[in-house]
């Protein structure tokens, strides 16, 4: 394939996925559902900003505590490939238990 449809393919995607979050920390995507998704609003509510925010930290600590503990290896700022998805993974439990204790 061509680098430059790749390239459109993964922006469709990342504005979807974005959009997507966008609709549900306003709610608007959650006003109209009904049964199991709407009973559980508050606890989505939350989902992805933990997530985010877990992420970001993940992805701060993976880059640039390797270089202050290890000034001279090359590798080591590429720690965040492992502690950003762990930081996302992490925030979006968080975002669930958050949910379910603050109405």
């Amino acid at each position: 394939m061509n680098d430059k449809l790749i390239e459109i393919i993964g922006w469709g995607v990342y504005l979807a996925i974005a959009y997507f979050y966008w609709r549900l920390i306003y709610g608007r995507l959650l006003e109209t559902s009904q049964g199991l998704l709407k009973k559980f609003e508050m606890n989505l509510r939350f989902c992805p900003i933990c997530s985010l925010a877990f992420a970001i930290v993940g992805f701060v600590l993976g880059i640039y505590l390797p270089i202050q503990f290890m000034p001279d290896s090359n590798q080591g700022p590429l720690l965040f490939f492992i502690t950003e998805p762990i930081g996302a993974v992490v925030g979006f439990l968080v975002g669930l238990i958050l949910g379910k204790f603050i109405k």
